[in-house]
């Protein structure tokens, strides 16, 4: 029989990469098994450039910034944002208990919100009362504002990849779950087969249950993102993000990672449309002289978590994986909607 691991973490996630990094810096050695070195976090490349596509920041007075900053933020780190204006038609009609009648009741500003949210994640906010994304917009976006600073990019990619890398935590192995067996604590990938006495999932549990052949009854509502990464001939200022209000075009947000490259974030309903409406979007935005050239445009699936059918069935299934050994720890694995820094890290502290 193989030998039992104490703990091992699946994904490749941020999630992931800084648990593993937190139990390695304690003494414990998790083994992770992962489909991709890492995850949302991984940059891509342009003629030996790394330009993070995914805009990904840590608070600067949230516990986790403390704890992973090995160096103050400077100047140059601190994300600025605006809103862009436009359009304010919408034609959609707003149903009782769903979350844009929620943001009318609730905002002054209710119709730049309801167009953001509508091309954040779709039409449905205008039918469903979306649990999560209230819950996200009651404890990021309140009425009165909280002073906080978000730290951007250094040199094309997130401050977390930074850490990550400066401690050495990656994954180098790639390979896909094929089974959980919650039973008898093991993982089967197409490449191994792990025992463990502990498991660390932070994949979507709705993929974990799934590989664990557990029959939920749940459906876990979530939404996902299209992201277009474009070469720019100007050399912008990083770390700009531009939220774009208006109804009408193609973009629900988009960002500077480094000098000469924009990440957008593609709005909901606007997936099919030619590259080129984009990329000219990308030049009002940020009024540049040259249309840009979109390099690479991807979709991320389930990244946003919105409802559960059922909470008292998932509390249920949370009990049953807990007392089985698996802690759930991520956006996707508890599916709420939470960033990194909202995450209880000390879960993460006391298995080691």
């Amino acid at each position: 029989m193989k030998p039992r691991n104490s703990l091992c973490i699946l994904g490749a996630g941020p999630a992931a990469l800084l648990s593993q990094a937190f139990l390695r810096e304690k003494g414990c050695n998790p083994v992770v098994v992962a489909d991709s070195v890492l995850g949302n976090l991984k940059p891509m490349r342009y003629e030996g450039i790394r330009v993070g596509m995914v805009p990904i920041f840590p608070f600067k007075e949230s516990e986790l910034f403390q704890r992973i900053a090995w160096e103050p933020p400077v100047a140059a780190d601190r994300v600025s944002v605006t809103f862009a204006p436009g359009s304010e038609d919408l034609p959609d009609a707003i149903s009782p208990g769903s979350h844009a009648e929620f943001i009318a009741n609730n905002f002054s500003d209710s119709r730049r919100r309801l167009i953001l949210a509508k091309k954040h994640v779709g039409t449905g906010v205008f039918t469903r009362g979306f649990p999560e994304l209230r819950r996200k917009v009651v404890a990021n976006y309140p009425q009165v504002k909280r002073e906080r600073t978000l730290v951007g990019f250094a040199e094309g990619v997130s401050f977390y990849l930074r850490y990550i890398e400066r401690g050495g935590f990656t994954v180098s192995v790639r390979e896909r779950v094929l089974e959980v067996d919650v039973a008898n604590r093991r993982v089967v990938t197409n490449s191994r087969e792990i025992r463990y006495e502990r498991l660390i999932s932070t994949l979507p549990i709705s993929d974990l249950v799934r590989v664990a052949g557990i029959q939920t009854g749940i459906d876990f509502v979530g939404e996902g993102a299209q992201i277009a990464v474009a070469m720019v001939r100007e050399p912008l200022e990083p770390n700009r993000i531009i939220y774009d209000c208006d109804a009408q075009s193609p973009i629900y947000r988009a960002f500077v990672p480094r000098g000469g490259f924009v990440v957008a974030q593609v709005a909901r309903g606007h997936w099919e449309v030619d590259p080129g409406i984009v990329a000219r979007r990308i030049e009002q935005l940020f009024g540049l002289a040259a249309t840009p050239l979109i390099l690479r445009r991807f979709t991320i699936n389930n990244c946003y978590p919105l409802a559960v059918s059922d909470y008292a069935l998932k509390d249920e299934l949370v009990h049953h994986l807990e007392s089985s050994g698996i802690t759930l720890f991520g956006r996707g694995a508890q599916w709420e909607y939470v960033d990194l820094d909202e995450l209880e890290w000390g879960r993460i502290d006391s298995l080691q």
